[in-house]
Formats: C-alpha cells, structure tokens, sequence
C-alpha cells in the first residue's frame, strides 16, 4: 500500500470495466414456462494517487415460473439475489523531510513540493461496503370477459449492508508502516414485506 513516486504529484486515472450476462427461457409444458438469469459486473477504478482506488464488483440471480391455469388465471413466482462489494482506498501524498523528523510531511503540499524533497503516497483511509438483497414476488390473476382483471400477490425483500472505515495517519518513511488512527464499522438488516389486490 505504500509507493514512492519521487517527482510525480498526479496519477493518471484509470477505469476498467467487466461484465458477463445469462439469460435462459424455458417451456415445460403448455401451461408451465420460466426463466433463469445470471448476470456478473466487474469495475476497477483508480483515482489521482497511485494508491487510490474504487473497486466495485456484483453479481446476481434471478428466476422465475409462469403457471397458466385455462386461458384466464395465471400464477407467476419469481426470486432474485443480488451481492455487491465496494472497496474503497482514499491516498493520501507526503515527502519526505530530512530538516525535521523521519515522519512524511503534507507541510506545503498544495502549493507544490519543496525543491530536493521525495514525494510519497500512501492510503490515508479504507473503506469496505459489502451489499446482498434477497427478493421474491408471487401474484396470482384472473381476467373476465368484460376487459377487466382481479390481481392479488405478495412481495419479500431482505437487504443487509455493513460499512467499516479504517483511517490511518501519516506513515514513517524509514518504517515504510502506517498506524491506525480511527475505525467505525456499521451494519444493518432490512426486512420488507409487501401484499397488493
């Protein structure tokens, strides 16, 4: 996590992107058909510092089944899961100052770095943001010859997500370590239910 780019204050941005998508539909019968789907997301992000970066990454499945009961009912059922990871490292930039102490200096930093110093990056925070939901739908419907339909069914949803954030102070360059300086963590379940007619 920590890089030496003596001369360099800029990094030049990067953005890499993945991403891979099933689909499958099926008919089982006359009555009865349905679907699978898979889908994956890939992205990494690299911002300013060498030692600065978003990575993102999800992946999800849903499926579902048609029942169809004569020509006017119909039951369909369908379910998704989706988990998302976000991990997340803020850089931080220093130089080295011989005239003081060992430790890196972010002194005049933004008005440039002092003439014979080395500058330095390093991960000043970071931040892990896991995600999963877990869903479904059922509804059954009746339609009647007068153009008109009865439609009544159930939603779920569960969602859980947790957020740790670390920070660290500035590192030692003869150490090449850092400290850390603050951690919180937070984490939270939903649960949702929803019927409808």
């Amino acid at each position: 996590n920590f890089l030496p780019i003596p001369g360099q204050v800029n990094f030049t941005n990067q953005d890499t992107q993945r991403n891979l998508r099933l689909d499958t539909y099926f008919k089982i019968s006359e009555d009865t058909s349905g679907f699978l789907k898979a889908g994956w997301h890939d992205q990494d992000q690299y911002l300013k510092l060498a030692t600065g970066a978003n990575l993102y990454s999800s992946y999800d499945f849903s499926g579902g089944l048609i029942q169809n009961y004569g020509t006017d009912k119909k039951f369909q059922a369908r379910a998704w899961y989706q988990n998302v990871s976000f991990d997340k490292s803020n850089a931080g930039s220093c130089y080295h100052d011989l005239a003081g102490s060992v430790a890196c200096s972010t002194t005049g930093l933004v008005s440039g770095v002092p003439s014979g110093k080395s500058l330095y990056t390093y991960v000043s925070s970071h931040d892990d943001n896991p995600y999963t939901e877990l869903g479904s739908s059922w509804m059954f419907s009746k339609e009647f010859q007068s153009l008109s339909s009865l439609q009544f069914g159930l939603d779920t949803r569960r969602i859980k997500a947790e957020d740790t954030q670390i920070s660290y102070s500035a590192p030692s360059i003869t150490e090449f370590s850092q400290t850390i300086s603050s951690r919180g963590e937070g984490r939270t379940t939903q649960q949702f239910y929803g019927f409808f007619a």
